[in-house]
Protein backbone atom coordinates (compact mmCIF):
# COMPACT_ATOMS: atom_id res chain seq x y z
CA UNK A 1 0.00 0.00 0.00
CA UNK A 2 1.59 3.08 -0.88
CA UNK A 3 -0.28 5.20 1.94
CA UNK A 4 1.41 3.22 4.63
CA UNK A 5 -1.74 1.77 5.88
CA UNK A 6 -2.28 -1.77 6.75
CA UNK A 7 -5.65 -3.37 5.99
CA UNK A 8 -7.41 -5.22 8.81
CA UNK A 9 -9.27 -8.10 7.87
CA UNK A 10 -12.34 -8.22 10.17
CA UNK A 11 -12.67 -12.18 11.70
CA UNK A 12 -16.11 -12.71 12.54
CA UNK A 13 -16.27 -16.44 12.26
CA UNK A 14 -17.14 -17.75 15.39
CA UNK A 15 -18.86 -14.16 16.69
CA UNK A 16 -22.47 -14.77 17.00
CA UNK A 17 -25.66 -12.54 17.79
CA UNK A 18 -27.27 -13.46 21.24
CA UNK A 19 -30.34 -14.42 21.30
CA UNK A 20 -32.78 -11.78 22.61
CA UNK A 21 -36.05 -12.47 24.56
CA UNK A 22 -38.39 -9.56 24.71
CA UNK A 23 -40.32 -10.43 27.30
CA UNK A 24 -43.53 -8.28 28.15
CA UNK A 25 -45.10 -9.13 31.28
CA UNK A 26 -48.01 -8.48 33.85
CA UNK A 27 -46.09 -8.33 37.17
CA UNK A 28 -43.97 -5.03 38.47
CA UNK A 29 -41.79 -7.04 40.41
CA UNK A 30 -41.51 -10.77 40.57
CA UNK A 31 -40.93 -11.56 36.83
CA UNK A 32 -38.51 -9.01 36.61
CA UNK A 33 -36.48 -10.57 39.29
CA UNK A 34 -37.12 -13.56 37.97
CA UNK A 35 -36.16 -13.14 34.23
CA UNK A 36 -33.48 -10.87 35.67
CA UNK A 37 -31.62 -14.22 36.33
CA UNK A 38 -30.84 -15.16 32.88
CA UNK A 39 -29.24 -12.08 32.57
CA UNK A 40 -25.61 -13.25 33.38
CA UNK A 41 -22.37 -12.31 32.42
CA UNK A 42 -21.07 -14.54 29.46
CA UNK A 43 -24.80 -15.30 29.06
CA UNK A 44 -25.70 -16.56 24.95
CA UNK A 45 -28.98 -14.92 25.11
CA UNK A 46 -30.29 -11.23 26.14
CA UNK A 47 -33.71 -11.18 27.57
CA UNK A 48 -35.42 -7.68 28.00
CA UNK A 49 -38.43 -7.28 30.40
CA UNK A 50 -41.08 -5.12 29.56
CA UNK A 51 -43.43 -4.21 32.20
CA UNK A 52 -45.79 -1.37 33.97
CA UNK A 53 -45.94 -0.46 37.16
CA UNK A 54 -49.64 0.41 36.92
CA UNK A 55 -50.98 -1.49 34.08
CA UNK A 56 -51.13 -4.78 34.06
CA UNK A 57 -54.19 -6.57 32.04
CA UNK A 58 -53.50 -8.83 29.65
CA UNK A 59 -54.56 -6.53 27.14
CA UNK A 60 -52.06 -3.70 28.67
CA UNK A 61 -49.16 -6.59 28.34
CA UNK A 62 -50.03 -7.34 24.97
CA UNK A 63 -50.00 -3.55 23.88
CA UNK A 64 -46.60 -2.85 25.70
CA UNK A 65 -45.02 -5.57 22.84
CA UNK A 66 -46.69 -4.34 20.08
CA UNK A 67 -45.42 -1.02 21.06
CA UNK A 68 -42.08 -2.14 21.46
CA UNK A 69 -41.77 -4.01 18.49
CA UNK A 70 -42.61 -1.21 16.47
CA UNK A 71 -39.83 0.79 17.43
CA UNK A 72 -37.29 -2.52 17.87
CA UNK A 73 -38.39 -5.00 15.62
CA UNK A 74 -37.12 -9.01 16.42
CA UNK A 75 -34.13 -10.22 14.14
CA UNK A 76 -32.80 -13.43 13.67
CA UNK A 77 -33.65 -15.95 15.53
CA UNK A 78 -35.55 -13.16 18.21
CA UNK A 79 -38.51 -13.93 20.00
CA UNK A 80 -41.28 -12.00 21.79
CA UNK A 81 -43.40 -13.26 24.50
CA UNK A 82 -46.10 -12.41 26.73
CA UNK A 83 -46.40 -13.28 30.08
CA UNK A 84 -49.40 -12.94 32.29
CA UNK A 85 -51.53 -14.69 35.38
CA UNK A 86 -54.80 -16.34 34.27
CA UNK A 87 -55.69 -14.55 37.74
CA UNK A 88 -59.41 -13.05 37.39
CA UNK A 89 -59.25 -11.67 34.00
CA UNK A 90 -62.16 -12.88 31.39
CA UNK A 91 -61.49 -15.33 28.98
CA UNK A 92 -61.57 -12.23 25.92
CA UNK A 93 -58.49 -10.95 27.37
CA UNK A 94 -56.78 -14.32 26.80
CA UNK A 95 -58.40 -14.53 23.03
CA UNK A 96 -57.12 -11.48 21.82
CA UNK A 97 -53.35 -12.72 22.82
CA UNK A 98 -53.46 -15.89 21.49
CA UNK A 99 -55.07 -14.50 17.78
CA UNK A 100 -51.95 -12.19 18.21
CA UNK A 101 -49.36 -14.93 18.72
CA UNK A 102 -50.96 -16.38 15.67
CA UNK A 103 -50.75 -13.55 13.49
CA UNK A 104 -47.06 -13.37 14.00
CA UNK A 105 -43.48 -15.24 13.58
CA UNK A 106 -41.54 -16.31 17.33
CA UNK A 107 -44.41 -14.44 18.99
CA UNK A 108 -45.54 -16.63 22.06
CA UNK A 109 -48.05 -16.52 25.11
CA UNK A 110 -47.32 -17.97 28.41
CA UNK A 111 -50.22 -18.05 31.11
CA UNK A 112 -49.55 -18.90 34.27
CA UNK A 113 -52.03 -20.33 36.53
CA UNK A 114 -53.03 -19.58 38.92
CA UNK A 115 -50.36 -17.19 38.94
CA UNK A 116 -46.36 -16.49 37.99
CA UNK A 117 -45.51 -17.50 41.59
CA UNK A 118 -46.16 -21.50 40.24
CA UNK A 119 -43.43 -20.98 38.44
CA UNK A 120 -40.88 -19.97 41.74
CA UNK A 121 -42.44 -23.18 43.64
CA UNK A 122 -41.90 -25.24 40.76
CA UNK A 123 -38.22 -24.80 41.41
CA UNK A 124 -38.43 -26.59 45.04
CA UNK A 125 -41.82 -29.37 43.89
CA UNK A 126 -44.36 -30.17 42.04
CA UNK A 127 -46.87 -28.05 42.90
CA UNK A 128 -49.74 -30.58 42.87
CA UNK A 129 -52.81 -29.56 44.51
CA UNK A 130 -52.23 -25.88 43.92
CA UNK A 131 -55.75 -24.02 42.65
CA UNK A 132 -55.54 -20.75 44.06
CA UNK A 133 -52.96 -17.60 44.47
CA UNK A 134 -53.35 -17.88 48.25
CA UNK A 135 -52.36 -22.06 47.96
CA UNK A 136 -49.39 -21.03 45.82
CA UNK A 137 -48.20 -17.69 48.07
CA UNK A 138 -48.70 -20.29 51.50
CA UNK A 139 -46.55 -22.96 49.67
CA UNK A 140 -44.15 -21.06 48.16
CA UNK A 141 -43.21 -19.51 51.70
CA UNK A 142 -42.80 -22.64 52.81
CA UNK A 143 -39.34 -22.53 50.74
CA UNK A 144 -39.04 -18.71 51.08
CA UNK A 145 -40.16 -17.70 53.97
CA UNK A 146 -39.30 -13.99 53.58
CA UNK A 147 -41.27 -13.62 50.24
CA UNK A 148 -43.59 -11.00 49.67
Amino acid sequence: MPSGRRTFNRLSKGLTRKKKFVLSVEGRKTEQEYFNLFKEKGSLVTVLCLRSSSRSSPTDVLQRMKKHLKKEPLEGSDEAWLVVDYDQWPPEHFYKLHAWTQQKDKCFLAVSNPKFEYWLLLHFEDGRGVATPKECDTRLKKHLPNYS
